[in-house]
């Protein structure tokens, strides 16, 4: 069977997306899955720093990301949500490439733990894009800050800065 080339179209989230984006980190188990609300929430206050994906019309990945208060030339992604039907086409990488060109940050930042190969190989693959310096050794959240818990260590990744491409 052919693959389908139909093309994924991008645009920044509504609230009203977010059942939807709930639903989609409900069926990816390598995920943290946040309350509804968290995903309504994102999308009516964070839209401009968040992505979904749709392809056929259909949902096929999103990003929710944020600018920090304290550091507005930072994109901070918060997760990122490829469809099982869709893994393996580079949509994350494509994804975190569109909504880096949307928001223009001289940075880009997100914690990862140290067993998520897929985030790990994402972020870095976005510095080689860019041409970009990055680290991802600074354990910003130990285990123990999730008390009781059970949950790795979050690593910060920093990418930049960011040239344009």
């Amino acid at each position: 069977m052919k693959p389908d080339s139909t093309p994924y179209t991008f645009r920044h989230p509504e609230a009203n997306d977010g059942g939807t984006l709930w639903q989609m980190v409900k069926e990816t188990p390598a995920l943290d899955l946040n309350s509804a609300y968290y995903y309504i929430y994102f999308g009516h206050a964070f839209s401009k720093t968040s992505l979904i994906t749709e392809k056929n019309g259909h949902p096929a990945g999103f990003i929710t990301g944020l600018t920090p208060p304290d550091d507005p030339d930072c994109l901070f992604i918060w997760q990122v949500c490829v469809a099982a039907s869709c893994r393996g086409e580079g949509l994350g990488l494509a994804m975190l490439s569109e909504l880096t060109r949307r928001v223009n940050p001289i940075r880009v930042e997100a914690t990862v733990t140290p067993s998520n190969r897929a985030s790990i190989a994402l972020f870095t693959a976005l510095a080689r894009q860019y041409g970009a310096p990055w680290i991802f050794e600074d354990e910003i959240f130990p285990a123990s800050c999730f008390g009781k818990a059970s949950h790795e260590p979050e690593i910060l990744f920093r990418i930049g800065p960011l040239t344009p491409e």
